[in-house]
């Protein structure tokens, strides 16, 4: 499996410091097509949500929750913050 940054365009490999890596363990490339279909079903799911919530004319995008109080709620403590 191949990842990383690169589009294979010579400008971003001599300029913009692109990358390729090369997985060669099929666990770890079987947990990144999982991973990459997880996302895949997410993102489906908020466009889905979008155009429903369009077509019945409600605000596309809902307010934005509390993460703080949604990260207790679910007992999830490793971050409610965009820092790592």
């Amino acid at each position: 499996m191949f990842c990383g940054s690169s589009n294979l365009a010579l400008g971003g490999e001599e300029e913009n410091d692109d990358n390729l890596i090369a997985i060669h363990d099929g666990d770890v490339a079987t947990a990144f097509a999982i991973e990459a279909m997880t996302l895949i079903d997410h993102f489906g799911f908020l466009d889905r949500y979008r155009q429903k919530a369009r077509a019945r004319g409600e605000a596309a995008t809902p307010a934005r929750a509390d993460r703080r109080a949604a990260a207790r709620r679910v007992h999830w403590y490793l971050s409610t913050t965009d820092g790592w």
